[in-house]
């Protein structure tokens, strides 16, 4: 079952360096390996007890997205610094409609938001990558460095996934 189509924008952003860009464009796609062969219920777990399951730490993958588009977005068209919120997906009705749906819906969602923000850098220019933003947490950051963020942000989720995939069942 291909649960990603792979698709890229038509050239790279001449903005963004070599590394940065494979990782926006390919590194969501390790979901496929990591939650192959996973029967429905290892997804629906609560392997932590209080934490995400599989299934909502992918829906929170596919959930962001849209959010980080929109302050790449503002930041982009500002005249100055852009003060961003702290994301909660807990309360995010997205991230909550997402985890009502089957996992290839939600694989779907983030596939479609993966290419937006693909096509999305790809339209900044140097002068955009050098505005600025207010991180609540991590303070004055370019858009280059809150998409780095981003990329470093949903790397976290994906080894937290595979963590989940991957351990052992408690005796």
């Amino acid at each position: 079952m291909q649960i990603f189509e792979v698709r890229f924008t038509s050239k790279p952003s001449a903005m963004l360096y070599p590394a940065l860009q494979e990782r926006l464009n390919t590194q969501h796609l390790a979901l496929v390996h990591i939650l192959q062969g996973l029967p429905e219920s290892r997804l629906l777990q609560e392997v932590r007890p209080g934490k995400w399951s599989i299934h909502q730490q992918v829906c929170h993958l596919a959930a962001i997205q849209p959010v980080y588009g929109q302050r790449f977005i503002a930041i982009a068209e500002s005249t100055g610094p852009v003060i961003l919120q702290q994301y909660v997906g807990d309360v995010d009705p997205f991230f909550l409609e997402l985890c009502g749906l089957p996992l290839p819906a939600v694989l779907s969602t983030l596939s479609e938001g993966r290419l937006q923000l693909q096509e999305l850098a790809q339209g900044f220019t140097a002068s955009d990558f050098g505005k600025t933003c207010e991180h609540p947490l991590y303070g004055h950051l370019s858009l280059r460095e809150l998409l780095e963020f981003f990329v470093l942000h949903e790397a976290h989720h994906l080894f937290e996934i595979f963590k989940m995939a991957h351990l052992k069942p408690s005796n």
